[in-house]
C-alpha cells in the first residue's frame, strides 16, 4: 500500500484539475481521472467507484482509490491502461512489453473484458517493431489472441536467442523470476536455438504461458523444427492454429 507518511507525485499526463477521482498506484503515483473512465470498464470498478459516493465523502473534493500489488498496479502499468480507456495512442517499443502484460493481468483481474480488443490491437502492433517474437507469442497467448500467436509464429524464422547476453525489457523480469537466478542453457535460455523452440525458452518465460498455448506450442515443435532456417513456420503456424480450435472446441462442450 502506497506509504501514507509520503506525499504521492502526480502523473504528467492525468493531472485534470477537474477530475473527480484519484487513483494511486502501488509505488506511490496519483493520477487524476474522471469516474467514468473507469466505471466504464467493468462492473468490478463500477462498484469499487460507488462505494467511495458514500456520506462520508460529501466533504471531499475527490474520491481515492489506493492501488497495491507491485508488479500489477504500478504506475506504469496503471498509466497504459488508463492511455486506452481514454483512446491515448502510447508510444509502442520494447520498452513497453512488460506493462503491456501487466496491463493485460491488470484487466483480467478487474474484469475488464471491454479493453481486450484495444489490448489485442496493441499487441498486433509490436509485429512491425524490432522485437523477439517470443514476446509477442507471450501476449497474444495472455490476451488470447490465437490469430496474433500465429503471426508470431510465422514471422519467427529469422529470430534466434544471440550468442552474447541481451537484458529482458525493463520490468519483464518480476520479483518472483529474479529470486532465482537461471544461467543459460540450464533453466535459461538455450542461445543460437530458434526463439519458438519452446524447449529453449527460459523457465520464467514458460510460466507465463496459460496453459492451451504452452500445450499447443510443445505439440507444434515436436511436429515442425521451428528453428530459424527450418522455412516450415507458416505450415506450423497453421498447425498451432487448429490445435487450439480443436482446444476451444473442446472447452465448449463441456459447457
Amino acid at each position: 500500500m502506497p506509504d501514507e507518511e509520503t506525499q504521492p507525485m502526480y502523473d504528467e499526463v492525468y493531472n485534470d484539475p477537474e477530475a473527480d477521482l484519484i487513483l494511486v498506484s502501488s509505488d506511490n503515483v496519483s493520477f487524476k481521472i474522471f469516474k467514468y473512465h473507469l466505471q466504464s470498464c467493468s462492473y468490478v470498478f463500477r462498484e469499487m467507484v460507488s462505494s467511495l459516493d458514500g456520506p462520508t465523502q460529501a466533504n471531499v473534493s475527490h474520491s481515492k482509490i489506493e492501488f497495491t500489488d507491485p508488479q500489477l498496479e504500478n504506475a506504469a502499468t496503471l498509466r497504459l491502461f488508463l492511455d486506452i480507456v481514454t483512446s491515448c495512442q502510447p508510444e509502442l517499443k520494447r520498452e513497453i512489453l512488460a506493462p503491456l502484460r501487466d496491463c493485460i493481468l491488470f484487466a483480467k483481474k478487474y474484469e475488464c473484458q471491454i479493453v481486450f480488443p484495444s489490448l489485442s490491437m496493441m499487441a498486433r502492433q509490436l509485429l512491425k517493431a524490432d522485437i523477439s517474437r517470443h514476446y509477442i507469442f507471450i501476449i497474444a497467448a495472455l490476451v488470447d489472441d490465437v490469430d496474433l500467436a500465429a503471426s508470431a509464429i510465422i514471422q519467427a524464422g529469422k529470430w534466434h536467442w544471440p550468442s552474447e547476453d541481451i537484458a529482458d525489457p525493463s520490468g519483464w523480469l518480476t520479483n518472483s523470476d529474479t529470486k532465482v537466478p537461471m544461467e543459460p542453457g540450464l533453466l535459461g535460455v538455450n542461445k543460437g536455438a530458434g526463439v519458438m523452440e519452446i524447449s529453449s525458452w527460459p523457465l520464467s518465460d514458460i510460466n507465463r504461458l496459460p496453459l492451451p498455448y504452452l500445450v499447443a506450442l510443445m505439440k507444434v515443435n515436436r511436429k515442425f523444427p521451428l528453428t530459424p532456417e527450418s522455412g516450415v513456420q507458416i505450415a506450423a503456424a497453421s498447425y498451432f492454429e487448429k490445435l487450439m480450435a480443436e482446444w476451444n472446441k473442446s472447452a465448449l462442450a463441456e459447457y
